[in-house]
């Protein structure tokens, strides 16, 4: 109580605020549509998601803090000039790139203004939260998106146990539908919590157990705090077992387990970590593997994958010839953002389901709608960073590892650009690298022996 006495109003606003936005970002909930006419930009028509709606009232309570609080200003100066000067202005280079899309987009160029809109809004809450990183609550924003993960965690559990939607259908829950449009088969059950299909549920949960490592290194010096984000990440990774979403948990696994190991490694705390989410998910898994498929269904599903790879080759290729198809209409330029569907529908043929498929592969999306010059930016923006997997301070190397588990998985599917609500948790990750970086330039060298990292206050943080 003492330390939330000692919050400023407005922090703690923040804090509140960052929290609803994680917790969003894996519900698909819509706002009423928008529609309204500009001089500037002619009609416009666009659906405000709740995520993002609530980075409006974020960056309003940021500009009161920069207005009021000197030291905050101080920081946030501090760390946007170091963005600017790194990677990060590649970023600011896309907005700029997408924002100009309207002027060459084939289609529709209000949906490219409603594109920059939703990522000047995305840029936003990463500063913010470097910013926040910044000031010395490193892991802070870490343990919040973990915490407000944890209800669609525990939500995908109840509907593997029930084997059905739980029916609640006021929150965003939608209803199972067993027919599979491309003329596979009927589907088994897959939890997809709120969201609407189980494939996004997994990868939030995929971003969210290498987040929670970073939650769990930031509280290493407080055994009892470290055990509880552990066991948030164990359930969270239960949970993505159960979602038997392949791509998801093969990249988690792969990037998690040596990520853990390097991280934690003195005295063997790495191995104490792993071994401890082993052994909690081991026994969640017995517990459901009795009383649910869900064993049964990832044996089943990772047989017919390793049987058929072709076959598994073909579904994830599908909608790529269409896609590039449409970049060769621009292909330095693209089509501008967010025209691809509709640029699609009047010039490519339908595929082999009677269908108009994008590809299921985010780099080649940005390919045809923003060109080469908007994919070398993308690429390059989400790589580069990633150069920090192997650094001293090693809650940077888990942030690196989350953006690389963020890399790989938008490799197999496309819902880290569309819907937009899923794409906030790049910008949390780029976020948590941008304020590791801008902490390390402004503090004492950190150096590869635990003595001399931050102390538990500072690592957790008390935010002000």
């Amino acid at each position: 109580m003492r330390q939330l006495q000692q919050i400023q109003p407005f922090a703690l606003v923040q804090w509140f605020l960052f929290a609803g936005v994680a917790l969003f970002t894996a519900q698909v909930g819509i706002l009423p549509r928008f529609a309204f006419s500009s001089p500037v930009f002619g009609d416009l028509e666009f659906r405000m998601y709740w995520t993002h709606a609530l980075m409006i009232p974020l960056i309003v309570v940021t500009i009161v803090r920069l207005l009021f609080n000197d030291d905050y200003a101080r920081h946030f100066a501090r760390t946007l000039k170091s963005i600017v000067t790194g990677p990060g202005v590649l970023w600011l280079a896309l907005a700029a790139w997408v924002f100009a899309s309207q002027f060459w987009a084939f289609q529709n160029p209000s949906n490219a203004v409603y594109a920059s809109l939703l990522l000047a809004l995305e840029l936003s809450l990463g500063i913010v939260i470097a910013t926040t990183i910044s000031r010395g609550a490193l892991a802070m924003t870490s343990v919040v998106f973990l915490v407000a993960a944890l209800p669609h965690a525990i939500l995908g559990l109840l509907q593997t146990v029930q084997g059905d939607v739980l029916g609640l259908y006021a929150l965003g829950e939608r209803p199972f539908n067993p027919e599979d449009p491309f003329g596979f088969g009927p589907q088994l059950f897959r939890p997809y919590g709120l969201s609407f299909h189980p494939n996004i549920l997994a990868g939030h949960l995929g971003m969210t157990v290498l987040i929670g490592l970073i939650a769990a290194y930031g509280t290493r010096k407080r055994p009892v705090l470290m055990g509880v984000m552990l066991l948030l990440v164990a359930v969270c990774f239960v949970a993505l077992l159960a979602t038997v979403s392949r791509v998801a948990l093969v990249i988690t696994v792969v990037v998690m387990v040596p990520a853990a190991l390097y991280a934690f490694r003195p005295r063997g705390r790495g191995l104490i970590a792993v071994w401890a989410l082993v052994g909690l998910t081991g026994i969640a898994l017995v517990i459901i593997g009795i009383t649910t498929p869900l064993v049964s269904q990832l044996v089943n599903r990772f047989y017919t994958m390793l049987g058929d790879p072709q076959a598994a080759m073909a579904r994830i290729a599908e909608g790529v010839p269409n896609t590039l198809g449409v970049w060769e209409l621009s292909p330095v330029a693209g089509v501008g953002a967010y025209n691809l569907t509709e640029t699609m529908v009047r010039t490519q043929p339908l595929d082999r389901h009677g269908m108009y498929l994008h590809a299921h592969n985010v780099y080649i999306v940005v390919l045809a709608e923003l060109g080469i010059v908007g994919f070398v930016l993308y690429t390059a923006g989400l790589w580069i960073p990633v150069r920090n997997l192997l650094a001293k301070d090693r809650m940077l190397s888990l942030a690196a590892a989350a953006l690389l588990t963020f890399n790989l998985i938008i490799l197999f599917d496309y819902y880290y650009w569309w819907p937009p609500p899923m794409r906030p948790t790049m910008f949390w990750v780029l976020g948590t690298i941008w304020g590791l970086r801008a902490w390390n330039r402004a503090a004492q060298p950190v150096t590869d022996t635990p003595d001399s990292e931050p102390e538990p206050s500072a690592a957790v943080g008390q935010p002000t």
